[in-house]
């Protein structure tokens, strides 16, 4: 008899509380999935995330007992993030073997959400995101290019004191609030433009050893761009 979406979802839940279902991807490499199981691990993890609040799996180690509470009566011992780490590794690892979370939505909750100090060796994708609160993407470490781009934040945005050796790309971003983009240090060309900005615009203190782009910016309040150093052109136009 074929499974039925609530059976699914019933056996998903056991499995992440039992841990049957989660490998540790230092120790042992995943399974392959087949792209049945694939469709319907991602389809039953959706559902799980977005049925009634997303769910946080809280472990009580001295009970040896794992209980599912939602973001609204969030315990206060969470999962250990390697292991929400194996699992969204294991549940949303697409067909190149990279790891897809794009889409989630907690605009359901008034929650705050934190995803900061991840390590990533491969590329990280943190554009397009719709923020009603304040957007903090500041203090990163990149070796290659960083893109901060197609963001619509009703708060404040804050991408600043970042050092990259590659390009940094700020673009195409609408802010209701302050946009600071300061204190950047950029060994290629750093592009800070076709930006919408209801109060204020911070884009000062940077070094940039390539060209500097500052062009098709809107702002409503200030703009502050002093005491940038630039080894090449500077385009504002």
């Amino acid at each position: 008899m074929k499974e039925t979406k609530k059976e699914l979802i019933e056996r998903l839940k056991k499995e992440l509380l039992t841990n049957t279902s989660l490998t540790p991807i230092s120790k042992v490499p995943l399974k392959p999935l087949t792209p049945k199981e694939r469709q319907e691990k991602e389809k039953a993890i959706t559902e799980l995330l977005q049925d009634g609040g997303a769910y946080i799996l809280a472990l009580n180690s001295s009970a040896k007992k794992d209980t599912l509470a939602g973001f609204g009566k969030r315990k206060k011992q969470l999962a250990p993030i390697e292991q929400v780490r194996d699992m969204l590794v294991e549940m949303r690892q697409d067909e190149d073997g990279n790891l897809n979370i794009d889409g989630l939505d907690f605009s359901q909750t008034s929650i705050d959400v934190s995803i900061k100090d991840m390590k990533v060796n491969g590329n990280l994708y943190q554009h397009g995101q719709n923020v009603g609160g304040n957007l903090i993407q500041s203090n990163q470490t990149v070796i290659g290019d960083l893109r901060q781009g197609d963001n619509k934040v009703y708060g404040c945005l804050e991408q600043a004191s970042q050092t990259v050796k590659g390009a940094l790309h700020q673009y195409g971003q609408t802010v209701k609030g302050d946009l600071h983009q300061h204190g950047q240090k950029v060994q290629g060309n750093l592009y800070q433009t076709y930006q919408m900005v209801q109060e204020n615009l911070y884009q000062h203190d940077q070094t940039v050893k390539g060209n500097l782009h500052q062009g098709y910016n809107e702002v409503d309040g200030s703009l502050y761009q002093s005491n940038q150093k630039v080894g090449g052109d500077i385009y504002n136009d």
